[in-house]
């Protein structure tokens, strides 16, 4: 169970709570529009954090030899690299199967009957089952497998 662990904490060790801590505008007393993140399922304001958290699934592909720069140079051996933006960045088009591991996460957590937020981890595990992805295949190219999914639902469970 100790090398679980290290996936287990959520927060930063340097972040501090004052990190959260709401930042001023310095045109004006309140805070300003551009110091939030608007999160879009929930219509609301967050602050931004000065200081990034590392989430459970970043932890686990970190620790398990999948970086972004391994993902990065396999999408381009599997998908080639893109030319340029069809859609706009701002409001990106979905893949289908884009669509399908959302709705994958989505029902996994309305399943679990827990409560809070769908994470990462979720995502990630979405992007697993659907077998036929591109993000399937370069997973499965980088290492993962049944066994770390197994592990990765496991410290899902226990958080």
């Amino acid at each position: 169970m100790a090398r679980n662990q290290q996936y287990v904490s959520e927060s930063e060790p340097n972040c501090q709570s004052s990190d959260l801590s709401l930042p001023q505008s310095a045109s004006a007393s309140r805070p300003h529009a551009s110091d939030f993140i608007i999160t879009e399922s929930r219509r609301e304001f967050r602050p931004m954090r000065k200081c990034p958290r590392t989430t459970l699934a970043s932890k686990f592909l970190r620790a398990n030899g999948l970086t972004v720069f391994k993902v990065r140079e396999e999408t381009i051996k599997l998908l080639g690299k893109a030319d340029m933006y069809f859609f706009s960045p701002e409001h990106p088009a979905l893949t289908d199967e884009a669509q399908r591991v959302l709705d994958w996460a989505v029902d996994k957590k309305i399943k679990s009957g827990g409560s809070g937020e769908i994470t990462t981890s979720h995502l990630l595990l979405g992007i697993w089952y659907e077998v036929d992805s591109p993000g399937h295949k370069i997973m499965a190219s980088l290492g993962f497998n049944e066994e770390k999914v197994k592990e990765l639902e496991s410290l899902i469970s226990d958080g």
